[in-house]
């Protein structure tokens, strides 16, 4: 599975990455300036 995040502080946590991690998500950030999105 994948996961499209946005760059919010909680979402880039240690925690968050690490339970992903964990159950098989592979975690994918937008980035920071994104005016085409």
């Amino acid at each position: 599975m994948v996961v499209i995040l946005d760059n919010f502080a909680s979402h880039r946590s240690s925690k968050v990455r690490e339970r992903a991690n964990a159950l098989g998500i592979v975690l994918v950030y937008l980035p920071p300036y994104s005016p085409d999105l």
